[in-house]
């Protein structure tokens, strides 16, 4: 993929997925990575043409001394383009990929709104998704986990995270950071073997494109993708049958199986922790 065609791309998501608005305050996570690396300089290409008020945001984990040393780059690099900079350090190290990603997204959320930044680039993409994708099925998770990373995620009151890149695979911002000689800091925390995402990008994921799909990425995207829409769909639905509290057992028994379980999902999640078996049980009661 050529340069030209991924800022090409890049705007067209932005316009199409409606991710981003004229003249406003955009703010850009950028871990040193080729992805981020990818976004932030094609949001700095777009930057003129949007008007957009543009700021990069890192965060240190402190998992490792190369982080500290990525992030500093970053900052000099934000300095000598004259880009406003904020950064985020982990007050006690998280020893979970999930804790790490909590206190990620929290620092993203107090920053946009300290700072008036609604919306927050990051540099996920179609690899992303379909690691996430392949994690939540290993997991059992339901079709709801299967949608995985979405467009745009809600993490505070007005205050978004959009992910433009999410039909770039990894293997092509490689070859655009290479084409282009960005320079790039490599994360070692992602190849930590002990965290299941590493292990699924390190091993699962090249033995399926080998040996299965060399396109299999962006095949579990689309199912993502189709899973997201029916999703939507399916919570549209029971919110509208949730207003009619009083549903006749009659009526509960007449509707399509994935709307009992819905129903049932919503109403035991505000009782206790719910799985496929309890909401099964629940839902034989009924006949």
């Amino acid at each position: 993929m050529k340069w030209l065609s991924f800022i090409q791309i890049i705007n067209q998501i932005l316009v199409e997925r409606g991710l981003a608005s004229e003249s406003q305050p955009m703010l850009v996570a950028v871990s040193g990575g080729q992805d981020s690396t990818c976004l932030l300089q094609a949001t700095m290409t777009l930057c003129p043409y949007w008007g957009w008020s543009l700021a990069i945001i890192s965060c240190d984990h402190a998992w490792f001394d190369s982080k500290s040393k990525s992030c500093s780059q970053i900052r000099q690099s934000a300095w000598y383009k004259k880009i406003k900079y904020y950064q985020s350090i982990i007050p006690n190290r998280a020893y979970s990929e999930s804790n790490a990603r909590s206190w990620r997204y929290n620092s993203f959320a107090r920053i946009g709104r300290a700072h008036n930044y609604s919306q927050i680039f990051t540099g996920h993409t179609a690899s992303d998704r379909a690691e996430t994708l392949l994690y939540s099925l290993l997991r059992g998770s339901s079709q709801g986990g299967l949608q995985s990373l979405s467009w745009r995620r809600k993490l505070a009151f007005g205050v978004f995270v959009a992910r433009p890149m999410l039909t770039i695979t990894r293997s092509q911002s490689v070859a655009i950071c290479k084409q282009q000689n960005f320079c790039i800091v490599l994360d070692p925390s992602n190849q930590r073997y002990e965290w299941h995402r590493s292990r699924i990008r390190m091993r699962v994921l090249p033995y399926l494109r080998v040996y299965f799909n060399p396109k299999v990425d962006q095949a579990l995207c689309q199912l993502a993708e189709l899973a997201h829409g029916e999703s939507c769909y399916l919570g549209a639905l029971c919110k509208n049958l949730e207003l009619k509290l009083k549903l006749p057992i009659k009526s509960f028994i007449c509707l399509p199986v994935s709307l009992q379980r819905r129903l049932l999902y919503s109403y035991l999640k505000k009782k206790a922790r719910q799985t496929f078996v309890c909401i099964e049980l629940a839902r034989f009661l009924f006949f």
